[in-house]
């Protein structure tokens, strides 16, 4: 039986969007349950601090803070500081502005 499944075929492609849904929804709940079970033995262990970490820690503010004190622009410090970079270590203009800010 090789039949193909798609959205011409209205009867199949009912059933088998209505099948595709229960499965996500199975997954997204497995997956949270696992991230809470992971996030509870964190807490028990005591190595859990919540949250989102931030971007502070790990950014040239000396490099920053010269860039904003030749361009006087949020935006272009960022565009500037991010020139090279993907991904998690670009940074925003809200990063920018915490930086100057202190």
């Amino acid at each position: 039986m090789v039949d193909s499944i798609d959205s011409n075929d209205e009867l199949r492609w009912h059933i088998m969007r209505h099948m595709l849904v229960y499965f996500s929804n199975v997954f997204s709940r497995r997956l949270s349950e696992r991230v809470k079970g992971g996030i509870a033995r964190a807490k028990e262990k005591g190595t859990y601090a919540g949250g989102r970490p931030t971007k502070l820690g790990k950014v040239k503010r000396g490099a920053i803070k010269g860039l904003f004190a030749a361009t006087k622009s949020l935006r272009e410090t960022a565009n500037r500081y991010n020139e090279g970079k993907y991904g998690a270590n670009r940074i925003s203009r809200n990063l920018v502005k915490k930086v100057i800010r202190g």
